[in-house]
C-alpha cells in the first residue's frame, strides 16, 4: 500500500523498501526523514502483517496512517541525506502541488 500523491517517491525508493519490507522478520519498511520521523506514507508492509492489523481496526474513513501501522514493526530505511524534494511530500492542496510543479522544474501548475 502506498500513497498515490507522492510526486517525488520514486521506483528506486519503492524498490529499497520492497526488500528491506522482504527481508528480515519486520513487519514492513518505512522511510525516516532528517529529524527520524518515520515517514508512514513511505512504507511499504507485509499483506500478512498489514491484513491481522486492519482486521482489529474496524472502518478506516478518517484514520491517519499513524494508527492504521500502530503496533507493526517496519526496518527504518534512513533518507536523512535527502537531495532535492523529499520522497514523501504529500499533495493534499492546490498550494501543496504548485510548490511540487515548482521543484519539479516547472514554472507553475496546468
Amino acid at each position: 500500500m502506498l500513497a498515490a500523491d507522492l510526486p517525488f517517491l520514486t521506483a528506486a525508493d519503492v524498490d529499497v523498501l520492497r526488500r528491506a519490507a522482504a527481508a528480515g522478520d519486520h513487519d514492513g519498511a518505512v522511510l525516516v526523514d532528517s529529524g527520524g520521523r518515520q515517514q508512514w506514507l513511505c512504507g511499504v508492509w507485509r499483506a500478512d502483517a498489514l491484513r491481522a492489523r486492519l482486521a482489529g481496526l474496524g472502518p478506516l474513513a478518517g484514520q491517519s496512517m499513524r494508527i492504521v501501522v500502530a503496533g507493526l514493526r517496519p526496518c527504518e530505511m534512513d533518507r536523512r541525506e535527502v537531495t532535492g524534494p523529499p520522497p514523501w511530500y504529500d499533495c493534499d492542496t492546490e498550494d501543496d502541488y504548485r510548490r511540487a510543479m515548482e521543484w519539479g522544474g516547472h514554472e507553475s501548475a496546468r
